[in-house]
C-alpha cells in the first residue's frame, strides 16, 4: 500500500512540473516607444538657415545712367526721367533720379544711398558682388520704366489700390493728387529698399513735382 501511494504523488508531481509554463520578462512599451521616438528625432535633417548676401563690398565699376521719355507734367509734351547710379561702393555713392520738363527744366530730384536701389529681402537669391552689381543696375532700369506710371483718371481703380485707396489724411499732398485726376495727369511711382514707396505728381498751381502719398 505504502508503494502505491508514493506512485500516486510521483505521478502528480510529474504531471505539474510538464505542464508548468515559464513567464517571460514583458518588454517595457513605453521606454522603447521612448527610445525609437528619440532615434527619429536625432536622424530628421534640419534644413539651412536662409542666407542673405551682405553687399558690404559691391562695386559699381562704371557709371549708369538710363532714362525714359513721357508726358507727366503736361499732356501735351514729353518730360524726361533720368536715373544716375555713380561707380564706386554701392554703401557709400549716392545715386540721383531727376525729371526735366521739355524745356530742359529740373522739375524733381530725389537723393538716395546706391544700396537702397535693393529690396533687402532678394538679397537670397544673391550669391557674389558680381550679381549684385547686375541687381542693382536691373533695379535702375526698372526704375525709369513705363510700368511706374498709374492713370488715376479711373476712380475705383484708385479705390482698389492699396496705397492711392487709402484715406484723405493720409496723403501728403491730397490737392495736388485731385488736379492730377482732374486733369487726367498720371502719378509716377518710385520704390527703393523694402516697402518704401512715393507716387509723385505734378502740381500746375506749385509749378513743380510733389510727394503724392507714401507707404509705409
Amino acid at each position: 500500500m505504502y508503494k502505491n501511494t508514493l506512485i500516486f504523488f510521483l505521478s502528480i508531481l510529474l504531471f505539474y512540473a510538464c505542464n508548468k509554463v515559464e513567464k517571460k520578462p514583458i518588454k517595457n512599451t513605453a521606454i522603447v516607444s521612448d527610445t525609437l521616438s528619440q532615434k527619429d528625432t536625432s536622424t530628421v535633417a534640419h534644413p539651412p538657415a536662409e542666407v542673405y548676401f551682405d553687399p558690404v563690398n559691391t562695386v559699381i565699376k562704371e557709371e549708369f545712367k538710363d532714362s525714359l521719355s513721357a508726358k507727366f507734367s503736361d499732356l501735351s509734351t514729353e518730360d524726361k526721367f533720368i536715373i544716375t547710379v555713380p561707380k564706386g561702393n554701392i554703401n557709400e555713392t549716392t545715386s540721383v533720379f531727376q525729371i526735366f520738363n521739355s524745356i530742359g527744366e529740373l522739375i524733381y530730384e530725389k537723393s538716395f544711398k546706391t544700396r537702397y536701389m535693393a529690396n533687402g529681402y532678394h538679397l537670397i537669391h544673391i550669391k557674389n558682388d558680381e550679381e549684385m552689381e547686375k541687381y542693382i543696375l536691373t533695379e535702375a532700369k526698372e526704375m525709369v520704366d513705363p510700368n511706374s506710371f498709374t492713370d488715376i483718371s479711373d476712380k475705383n481703380e484708385i479705390e482698389r489700390d492699396g496705397v492711392l485707396g487709402q484715406s484723405k489724411d493720409d496723403f501728403m499732398n491730397y490737392d495736388a493728387f485731385i488736379e492730377c485726376q482732374n486733369d487726367k495727369r498720371p502719378l509716377f511711382s518710385i520704390s527703393l529698399a523694402e516697402e518704401d514707396m512715393t507716387y509723385i505728381g505734378y502740381s500746375k498751381k506749385l509749378k513743380k513735382v510733389v510727394d503724392i502719398i507714401g507707404c509705409c
